[in-house]
């Protein structure tokens, strides 16, 4: 196989600067923590790494529902109820692979609407590359005034993928926000990924990641996670993850169903939210199917 690869990309990868919400994520990739910028994934293109798209030649509908709750961590005590949900269609039969979803999220009265779209395609053929673009939309509700506002954001992302082997992989992902008004931290970053599989029954991922414009120690991303084959169609994940950027850190676990033309997968995960006076978690649970002909 030629081992080409092309380093260049600048993308986008934040959270509306007004309401408070977590990144957008697909069942697998919240019981990896969100960890597979290196990974071959089909309906992942859509919200991370668009550029895996490449290597596939089929066509994917992909739906998803979740619920959950913040909690305050010292009492347990529910302060917000969570509901989030969306969909993607990947295409990926010509030579130019593409992709298109929209994901909703709602945290009690406060809510924001993403829609997404990537196009991917060979650079060689081991590589390939990438790029996606999505559009923020939020509606958040301000208790002192009683008030809704809403405020938007666009983000372009270019992504590489590239196989040393049939094992083992890397990839690199970077993020910029086009938004003139939005200064979250964990904008303009760029996240270096590999993953590496033993024997078609054990994997294991590591994301590593931060902001470019700014102090790189400050802004930090690590993700860890591993995927273990059992039975012949039943994949057992789990990942963690520390974000210095946006003051988090969680876990996530999941378990998926997989045959040639129907995945299911179920996936639930933890986010403690640092930046808080008093520490706040994230409790989720999700499921997904993922229909391909």
């Amino acid at each position: 196989m030629k081992k080409t690869l092309l380093y260049s990309l600048f993308t986008v990868f934040t959270i509306v600067s007004e309401a408070k919400y977590y990144q957008i994520e697909t069942v697998r990739l919240k019981s990896t923590a969100g960890a597979g910028v290196a990974s071959i994934l089909m309906d992942e293109s859509s919200v991370l790494n668009p550029a895996p798209l490449a290597f596939f030649s089929e066509t994917s509908i992909y739906l998803q529902k979740g619920s959950g709750k913040i909690v305050q961590d010292t009492t347990g005590e529910t302060q917000e109820e969570l509901d989030q949900f969306g969909g993607a269609i990947s295409d990926s039969q010509g030579s130019l692979k593409g992709s298109a979803g929209y994901f909703k999220q709602k945290v009690n009265r406060d809510e924001q609407s993403t829609i997404t779209g990537s196009l991917a395609g060979n650079i060689g053929e081991s590589s390939a590359l990438g790029f996606n673009f999505k559009n923020k939309t939020s509606t958040s509700f301000s208790k002192e005034t009683q008030t809704f506002s809403k405020d938007s954001n666009k983000i372009l992302s270019a992504g590489v993928l590239h196989a040393l082997s049939s094992e083992f992989t890397i990839g690199l992902l970077g993020t910029r926000s086009i938004a003139k008004d939005t200064q979250s931290l964990v904008e303009n970053r760029a996240v270096a990924g590999m993953q590496y599989n033993m024997m078609e029954m054990f994997s294991i991922m590591f994301d590593l990641g931060a902001n470019y414009s700014t102090e790189l120690s400050s802004t930090m991303l690590y993700r860890a996670a591993s995927q273990l084959k059992i039975f012949s169609a039943f994949y057992v994940r789990f990942g963690l993850f520390s974000d210095k950027g946006s003051r988090e850190k969680g876990n996530g676990i999941g378990l998926a169903w997989v045959q040639p033309k129907l995945v299911l997968e179920l996936g639930l995960s933890t986010v403690k939210d640092l930046a808080q006076v008093v520490e706040r978690k994230t409790q989720e649970t999700m499921f997904s199917l993922s229909y391909r002909f």
